[in-house]
Order: C-alpha cells, then structure tokens, then sequence
C-alpha cells in the first residue's frame, strides 16, 4: 500500500502536505510547489496553486513505520514525536556552531558537554555576551542623549548678537536648568562691554 501513495515525481513517501491535482493524482508538497509549468506530470491537465489530499495524508500518517535508531514500531503520524525524544536518536553537542563534532545519544550528552571544551567556553561566554548586549543598549541610549545635548550647543553657539547704541546684546536661550547667578554674571559682562 505504501508503494500507491508515493510521490510519482521524487518516489518517496509524502511527509506532511499531499496536493493533488483534479484527477487525483497526488504529490508531496516540494514536488507540488516545483511544478513547471504548472501541469500535472501524468495527465497534463493544469494544477492549483493548492489542492490539498486529506484522506491521502491520513493513509499516509496511520501508515505503520520502524525507528531506524531504536527500532520501536509507530506509526508515520506520531515519527516526528518519536523522534524528538528517542533516546538512541544522534544529537549533536550544543556546542556544534562553534566547532566541536561530537555526535552522541541524548544519554551521553550531557557526560560530554560537561568536558567538552567547546561547551564550556559557550557557558562562560553567554553572561558576558548577556552584558555586552546590556552595554550596547546603554551605548545607543548615550548616543541618542548626547545628539541631543549636541543640537541644544549648536542652538547656544548661534545666538545672534547684536549692536545697538554701541552696546553688544545678546539674546539668550532660557532653560530650566540656568542658574541665576550666570544669567547675573552674563549680563554684567553685557552692560560692562
């Protein structure tokens, strides 16, 4: 029976999505979405963009199956459960991306991880890595504060001075942080000049 509901284009069992076109043929859904033109490759006829087979993916999942790591015997609906927690299931060390090549049974994980020098270096990077994205974030705040600070200086620097009657007056910029006593001072140079 397994051998009528295998994909006539790649000859493999479908896993997850069955498409079909009008007639009934039916297709795994990589070799559906690679369709070129648009035709069914055994009657010609054109294809939708989606013709799901339901009953063909349920034929399909109650199908009975075998794990090729520990040999116990499913069904192909319930492989993928399965295999997330087969304990003969090949995994590689967490520490994979950054170069060790260990492959070992979940059992063995965690006897290798604890000498694994890959491993180790990845746990004592993760809180500094956890403190450089904090000090980064700190950096942008920073930045954005001291643009501001920079704008409100160049606003300063392009006060405008003016002569009249002899005298340089200028025309100041108030916030709420000026101490009076430089406003004092200020305008005592003002008068005084």
């Amino acid at each position: 029976m397994a051998e009528a509901l295998e994909c006539p284009v790649c000859l493999t069992l479908p896993e997850g999505e069955v498409h079909q076109c009008h007639e009934g043929h039916c297709y795994c859904a990589d070799c559906w979405h690679r369709l070129d033109p648009r035709l069914c490759p055994e009657c010609r006829q054109p294809v939708p963009q989606a013709n799901r087979s339901r009953a063909t993916e349920r034929a399909i999942a109650a199908l009975e199956w075998r794990c090729p790591h520990c040999g116990e015997a499913t069904t192909r609906g319930t492989m993928a459960a399965h295999l997330d927690v087969c304990p003969q299931q090949p995994i590689p060390c967490t520490a994979a991306m950054a170069g060790c090549g260990w492959v070992g049974v979940l059992a063995e994980q965690v006897a290798h991880e604890a000498a694994c020098p890959f491993a180790i270096c990845l746990r004592m990077m993760a809180p500094l890595q956890v403190e450089c994205q904090q000090l980064r974030a700190e950096t942008q705040e920073l930045k954005a504060e001291c643009q501001e600070l920079r704008g409100r200086v160049r606003a300063l620097e392009g006060e405008v001075e003016e002569e009249e009657g002899g005298r340089r007056l200028m025309r100041r910029i108030d916030d709420d942080s000026g101490d009076d006593d430089d406003e004092a001072e200020a305008e005592a140079a003002v008068a005084g000049a």
